[in-house]
């Protein structure tokens, strides 16, 4: 009997030593309370978020079906602002943001709106989304919990496009989150129910988040997103986008003008106006790489020679023309593949002096690496590289004719 005693006494103390010297295990998750701590501290960041805009790259590609090789059906480069609580957008180096949607400046092909700021708010600071909780895995070292979610169509703002207009849709999707820091990382997204009009199988979207700086302070925005539709044809068309070099919303604009340009009687310099049909030779001032260029970039070319007429200099070496990128497209001509830069000329400047110029393409480099065409949409200037050409390299000659 005591022998007995003496054995359990020794079962006590032993299960007593592994308890005392076993690590203690994580607290246990507590969804719901969890939940409320996540959606309070993105919230938070969010409020305390100044005015700020990011620049937005998206590529858009297509394949036949999923699984297959993707073809570039565009790249896009636009400024995104997030402003009283809109997502506004505009082209780089554009005087203003305006109220047109991306799907309306991206033209053609999919897109889709949220990325950016609306989703964030839709999923952590309202009360749209039902969720559930979707479990916790270690991942990389961190305690990463997931909540799924699905938002109805009368509380929905997620408007997808593949046509002429943009169509609200209900959506599910889910979040996941480091449980210890309360950050997202991961936002997903996809259509529900979706509408015959849009002739698509499926579409969904996932943003990823990280720690940006804005003025003096970090924020956690979203770093990238990836878009997926999946067509009643089968047709797959993905868009990847990338936000960079965000900063502080300014409105604030200034116009400065040279002290010894011609001024009109009010005192401000006078425009220049050129005539249709005039003859003007010019070099690319930067290159224009096929692989990185996006529709909405702004180009430089620089007149190589005076431009005259009657003998009168109306363009003198060295004036300035601005156009902007407004097609990026991989084109399939008689078996060779070339790649397709347009081109919409927009200002020229020279003496202090600015305006407007309409102008297209007549020649571009020297040999057959390149061929000129017209954009039939838009009447723009399309000059196409064969696939062998990766760049318009800075200094490819020009020859340019006014409209």
């Amino acid at each position: 009997m005591q022998g007995a005693v003496s054995w359990n006494v020794l079962l006590l103390q032993t299960a007593l030593l592994v308890a005392f010297q076993a690590p203690q295990a994580a607290p246990a998750v507590i969804p719901a309370e969890l939940l409320k701590q996540i959606r309070h501290h993105m919230a938070e960041n969010l409020q305390r978020l100044p005015d700020y805009t990011c620049r937005e790259t998206i590529e858009r590609v297509w394949s036949e079906s999923e699984g297959r090789h993707y073809n570039l059906f565009d790249r896009l480069r636009v400024e995104v602002a997030y402003v009283e609580g809109r997502e506004l957008y505009a082209w780089p180096g554009a005087s203003s943001f305006d109220e047109r949607s991306l799907g309306e400046m991206a033209g053609a092909g999919a897109s889709s709106t949220g990325s950016f700021a609306m989703h964030a708010r839709a999923v952590f600071t309202s009360s749209a989304p039902v969720f559930t909780f979707g479990g916790e895995q270690q991942r990389g070292g961190r305690r990463v919990v997931r909540f799924d979610f699905r938002i109805p169509l009368e509380q929905s703002k997620y408007a997808i496009q593949t046509g002429a207009h943009p169509v609200i849709v209900a959506y599910t999707g889910f979040f996941e989150a480091d449980a210890d820091t309360l950050d997202p990382l991961r936002l997903s997204v996809e259509g529900a129910d979706l509408p015959a009009e849009l002739k698509l199988r499926a579409a969904g979207e996932t943003i990823e988040y990280g720690q940006m700086r804005i003025g003096q302070s970090d924020f956690l925005l979203p770093v990238s997103s990836e878009l997926m539709m999946t067509g009643v044809n089968g047709r797959v068309d993905r868009n990847r986008t990338r936000f960079e070099a965000c900063k502080e919303y300014s409105g604030e604009s200034t116009v400065s003008f040279d002290l010894d340009a011609p001024v009109s009687a009010e005192g401000t310099a006078l425009p220049i106006e050129l005539p249709p049909d005039l003859a003007i030779q010019a070099n690319l001032r930067e290159a224009i790489d096929q692989s990185t260029a996006a529709r909405g970039d702004l180009v430089h070319i620089i007149v190589s020679s005076d431009a005259k007429r009657a003998g009168q200099i109306l363009v003198p070496k060295g004036a300035v023309l601005t156009a902007r990128i407004s097609r990026i497209q991989s084109v399939i001509m008689r078996t060779l593949v070339y790649f397709g830069i347009g081109l919409h000329f927009q200002k020229i400047e020279f003496g202090g002096r600015t305006g407007a110029i309409s102008a297209g393409v007549d020649a571009a480099g020297v040999g057959a690496d390149f061929s000129v065409s017209r954009d039939p949409q838009t009447g723009d200037s399309v000059v196409f590289l064969k696939s062998k050409v990766e760049r318009l390299a800075a200094g490819t000659r020009l020859a340019l004719r006014t409209k």
